[in-house]
């Protein structure tokens, strides 16, 4: 049922709560963090097309453009010469189930001696007695999944760029005029579907020319073509430790951590990312599938890391990302499903229907969710002539109203977009993310932050985007039950400070 809520009538509150977050995000330089946190919603339905745009290419991660469909997700670039989309799926993680470190005991003699420890003010000796036998260690890494690069061959000057990402479809455009002719990009990641489709066209009969390849920044990738699929595969870490070995070794914690010290506590290796071999072949692994559809007019060669495509105005491609992760308590490495069959089944599915009926498919989704709030707020003409980011810097020295209603409604673009039943919560980056080793492991911190995530959800009508956090709670329910028994020896469940994938309890 779509409705409209009015939690708060003064639009000034809003906009002055608006102005804090962007000040914020101008300090990270980055607008994709802020959509998380309004929670105000709307009064009106009728809303024209919301878009945030920018009249160059993105020159870093922070102002790439970010999609997802829940489950698979990218951030844009809009290069000119080369556009990358930074690929991310949100069930790859290091680790397994087997990497959660269980040995914790807070027994009740420990536990009497901690207390009149405490009543003593013994800070210090009570500070070390629950550093080296009540903490656990972090918990295992959210993983990029690797890049795909666009290249162009064609070469010349270079007028009327323009990349955006329009929120009210869900749906990221680059558009440039080249010596003369117009080239277009556009890229949806389709939750019906379950994958990425990325169309390019030119307004110059057979003058696209560009080169497709793969890469990842993990060691384990590999490339090959099969059947006019080109196709990357690779296996995540078996395990990841964010914390230095100093931090480690000044707290006395190697006996934390067998996968880097002996029994003696001394180092057995110096890397604290684990691949392969290095880590009984633990890991997860992962595959991603492209497949071109061109005209018949059109040329195309492939070898195993590159496409070809030239002699053609148009061509679009269907992109399948997939993992062996088969739920919180399984082995990936052991009883994880073929990533393989899963991103074919997912091309062979989506290769039925045309590039109208994908786009038309997508949008029909998206808008069941997004158009159900809408928010007007009074917007200043001029402001929203001009790019998101000169809008944001104009904000500190004039109110813009229309920029807090899109930053407003960005917020649910990015819960649609990260968070869908069937997938994984959106973690401290939602679902994005570039880094082997990511700030705060990328996880799930649990005493605040994940909740924050999932305020505007109710509010502002997003219910089905709730499941996937839901369901996290019920599989933390059911390793917290053995973390209540064993460090407890008490009935119920617990949860600690920080989770994964694998929902770490202890």
């Amino acid at each position: 049922m779509r409705y409209s809520l009015n939690l708060w009538n003064n639009p000034k509150i809003i906009c002055n709560f608006a102005k804090e977050t962007i000040n914020y995000a101008r300090m990270k330089k980055s607008i994709l963090f802020t959509g998380f946190f309004i929670v105000a919603t709307s009064s009106c339905f009728s809303q024209s097309i919301q878009r945030l745009w920018y009249q160059q290419p993105a020159q870093n991660w922070n102002e790439a453009l970010p999609i997802g469909n829940g489950h698979a997700g990218a951030m844009i670039f809009g290069g000119i010469e080369k556009e990358q989309l930074q690929l991310n799926e949100n069930t790859l993680y290091s680790g397994e189930p087997s990497t959660e470190y269980k040995k914790v005991d807070i027994s009740t003699g420990v536990f009497d001696t901690v207390v009149n420890l405490l009543r003593n003010k013994k800070y210090e000796k009570v500070t070390d007695i629950i550093r080296k036998n009540w903490l656990g260690r972090l918990h295992q890494n959210y993983q990029p999944f690797g890049d795909l690069l666009i290249t162009s061959n064609s070469s010349g000057k270079v007028t009327e760029y323009k990349r955006e990402l329009n929120i009210s479809e869900g749906i990221q455009k680059t558009s440039y005029i080249q010596n003369g002719v117009s080239i277009e990009r556009e890229i949806f990641a389709s939750n019906p579907d379950n994958l990425i489709v990325i169309r390019l066209s030119s307004s110059k009969p057979k003058s696209l020319n560009i080169t497709l390849r793969f890469s990842s920044i993990h060691p384990t990738a590999w490339f090959r073509q099969r059947n006019g699929l080109l196709i990357m595969g690779g296996k995540a870490p078996g395990y990841v430790e964010r914390r230095t070995f100093n931090q480690i070794e000044s707290w006395g914690d190697q006996h934390k951590h067998p996968e880097l010290y002996d029994e003696n506590g001394e180092r057995k290796t110096d890397k604290r990312v684990l691949y392969g071999s290095e880590i009984d072949d633990k890991g997860m692994t992962f595959e991603a599938q492209l497949r071109p559809v061109v005209p018949r007019r059109a040329r195309i060669s492939m070898t195993d890391s590159t496409i070809h495509i030239r002699n053609t105005d148009e061509v679009y491609l269907l992109l399948a990302l997939a993992t062996s992760y088969n739920g919180y308590d399984k082995s990936p490495s052991l009883e994880g499903i073929n990533p393989h069959l899963k991103a074919l089944r997912i091309i062979k599915r989506a290769s039925e229907y045309d590039y109208a009926t994908l786009k038309k498919r997508h949008i029909d989704d998206y808008k069941t969710l997004f158009n159900r709030v809408s928010l007007t707020l009074d917007p200043d003409p001029e402001q929203e002539k001009l790019p998101t980011d000169k809008r944001i810097e104009n904000f500190s020295k004039k109110n813009d109203n229309g920029l807090a209603a899109l930053l407003f409604q960005y917020g649910r673009y990015l819960m649609i977009s990260g968070s869908r039943p069937g997938g994984q919560p959106l973690n401290l980056q939602g679902m994005w993310n570039k880094e082997v080793i990511p700030p705060w492991n990328c996880g799930y911190t649990i005493n605040i932050n994940g909740q924050m995530n999932y305020w505007p959800v109710e509010t502002t009508n997003l219910s089905e985007c709730h499941e996937p956090f839901i369901r996290m709670v019920k599989e933390l329910a059911e390793t917290g039950s053995h973390t209540a028994q064993n460090m407890y020896n008490n009935r119920g469940w617990v949860v600690h400070h920080n989770t994964s994938i694998w929902r770490e309890t202890y």
